[in-house]
């Protein structure tokens, strides 16, 4: 064999080296070595083909059925396709802190920011705790469902007592309201007008004003925050 390889074709010196003597390449893999004798950075066994050496190697694995560089296993496909499209297939969603479109770094992809000022939520069918049950469909909910902010109806407020002033026209100090009672088989001294033992009196008036007479204003009718703590992202969607 000459001490060069220039212009030559491996497998026209290497065969006969490796196979002539008939024995076949043992398990352990075997180092192949250059023109001089020395060893290349290629490995060989009937099972794995080695190339590099230190932590920069491709080795591949024919029982494993893989290729692993530099100790990173690529995962395997039934079909021929790209890294990009196993791990981020089309429909899959990325998240970012910056506003910079995934495609500038995953070259051949193309992305649409989605979900602005939404929070993400899993599709299907549940309950909370207090038993209510929703369904949450894939895409924009069509504002149908969630608030950012929120006025309570009438029917949603909690039950709650008012307070009241008044009084009757015993010893000439009439003040414009009709006598009331508070029935005594009532643990709460409640005041139901027009209930039988009580007699009708006039509402209006408000809290904290001498001589004003009636039940006393409550609520500000402001809506409230339903929008929790949050960390926000950047949500893009693999369009292609």
């Amino acid at each position: 064999m000459s001490a060069s390889l220039e212009n030559q074709f491996i497998s026209d010196r290497y065969t006969s080296l490796l196979h002539l003597s008939g024995h076949t390449i043992s398990a352990d893999l075997d180092f192949v070595y250059d023109g001089k004798g020395n060893n290349s950075p290629i490995q060989l066994s009937n099972t794995r083909v080695l190339i590099g050496d230190s932590n920069a190697t491709v080795d591949i694995d024919i029982v494993e059925d893989c290729v692993t560089i530099s100790n990173v296993k690529l995962p395997y496909s039934s079909t021929t396709t790209t890294l990009y499209d196993i791990i981020y297939p089309k429909n899959s969603i990325y998240l970012t802190v910056d506003n910079i479109n995934p495609g500038t770094r995953l070259t051949g992809t193309v992305w649409e920011l989605v979900s602005e000022g939404r929070y993400l939520a899993g599709v299907g069918t549940d309950s909370d705790k207090n038993g209510n049950q929703e369904t949450i469909r894939e895409g924009s909910n069509l504002d149908t469902i969630g608030e950012y902010s929120h006025t309570l109806t009438e029917s949603e407020m909690p039950k709650h007592k008012h307070g009241f002033s008044g009084g009757d026209d015993a010893g000439g100090k009439k003040q414009g309201l009709s006598p009331f009672v508070i029935t005594r088989d009532d643990p709460e001294r409640r005041i139901l007008p027009g209930e039988p033992g009580n007699q009708d009196f006039q509402s209006g008036g408000s809290s904290g004003t001498d001589g004003e007479t009636g039940i006393f204003a409550a609520g500000g009718g402001k809506s409230h925050n339903n929008t929790p703590p949050y960390f926000g992202v950047y949500v893009w969607k693999r369009t292609s």
